[in-house]
């Protein structure tokens, strides 16, 4: 009988515009939480992403993507009925691990945001400054 190897594998996702992205970090949700992938098109979710609460399951997700140019881009679909606003993804996270720090009150660079924030978004999330690239400090 073989021995298995049960030692926990350290995987780092790095995509070097994490820190561009999100680059004030004062709070988030302690502890972080682990996002509901079920529905997410893609293999990672990166910084900057929103994330939203669904109030029916009861679970964190990121605010589900719509494809423009036949499936090569996405963009924000409209929110849910039952969703909530709870902040923005502090770094990027596989689709296969989804632990999620999720930052609310901080800064982020519109300009190096993966998608183009949802209309409301600013007024639901008050303690997340939007600054453009060069505002950014």
């Amino acid at each position: 009988m073989a021995i298995q190897d049960l030692t926990p594998k350290k995987e780092t996702i790095v995509f070097g515009h994490d820190s561009v992205v999100v680059p004030k970090y004062i709070s988030g949700i302690a502890g972080g939480r682990t996002l509901d992938m079920d529905k997410y098109p893609l293999d990672t979710v990166q910084a900057g992403q929103v994330i939203v609460f669904n109030k029916t399951s009861n679970s964190y997700k990121p605010l589900k993507l719509k494809t423009e140019d036949e499936g090569v881009s996405y963009k924000y679909d409209t929110k849910d009925e039952q969703d909530v606003y709870v902040g923005i993804l502090y770094r990027t996270v596989a689709k296969d691990n989804p632990a999620a720090s999720i930052m609310t009150h901080g800064q982020i660079n519109v300009a190096a945001l993966p998608y183009e924030l949802p209309a409301d978004f600013a007024a639901a999330m008050p303690l997340i400054e939007q600054v453009k690239d060069e505002e950014a400090k």
